[in-house]
This record gives structure tokens, sequence and C-alpha cells, in this order.
């Protein structure tokens, strides 16, 4: 009668203890390595995160700025060319504030240049968004 004997694979990973048993697993400071790896990659992780939201906010103010600018634009360019409301002017929209210059437009005859300017100061930084058109009667 033959016999079989199975031996388990994993048992040739196992360590012999002081006392002869066999230990398998992890040291402790191979679990504080792992530990303060992971914990490094959750630091960028989360610094990644706080850019991203900083520059989706900055985004957001631009995008408010060239909502504002587009409208006073589009306002300006339906009146009329002798219109009484066809004149430089500003407006506060807090945070953004909103200008409007209108000149004549060089040495053209009645050509006007319209300009309108958004601008608005963010922690220690000013930006501005600018929008250029002409209009002729």
């Amino acid at each position: 009668m033959a016999y079989f004997t199975f031996e388990n694979p994993g048992t040739k990973a196992m360590k012999k203890g002081r006392h002869g048993t066999l230990h398998s697993g992890f040291t402790l400071m191979e679990v504080v390595l792992a530990m303060a790896i992971l914990g490094f990659a959750v630091l960028a992780l989360s610094r990644m995160q706080i850019t991203a939201l900083d520059t989706n906010q900055t985004a957001w103010k631009f995008t408010k700025a060239a909502v504002l600018a587009t409208d006073r634009m589009e306002f300006l360019m339906a009146l009329g060319y002798d219109d009484p409301q066809f004149v430089t002017g500003s407006q506060a929209a807090p945070p953004y504030q909103v200008e409007w210059k209108i000149t004549q437009a060089g040495t053209m005859e009645n050509i006007k240049s319209i300009t309108v300017t958004v601008s608005w100061k963010e922690k220690k930084s000013s930006h501005e968004y600018t929008l250029n058109s002409c209009k002729r009667p």
C-alpha cells in the first residue's frame, strides 16, 4: 500500500521561531513601513485635491466674469446708436466691478468702440476680463 503525503506550499515560506514553531505574517517593521508609505500617499492625494478645488473655484470666478461681461456687451449692442443709455458707465456686482467705455473708434465716422471690463480681487491678486466690440448705426 502506497502512502501519499501532501505538502502545503505555504509552509516553505513560513519561518521557524525560537522554539521551533512555524510563524507566518509580517513583522512589526514591515507594517510600520507600509503604514508610512500609505500615509505619504494619502497626504499627496489630499494636497492634490485641495489644489484641484482651488483651481475649480478660480475657473468658476472667471466664468462668472465672462457671463457678466457678455451680458453687459449684449445689452449695449442692443441699444440704439443714439440711445441715452449708450454711454460710458459702471456697475457693482460684488465681488465684481463691471465697467464699460464707449468711445469714438479712431478716425472712422459713425463707429463707436465698446470695451467692457470686469474686475475682481481674489486672495492677494487682482483679475480682469475684457471684451471689445464696435458699433455703427
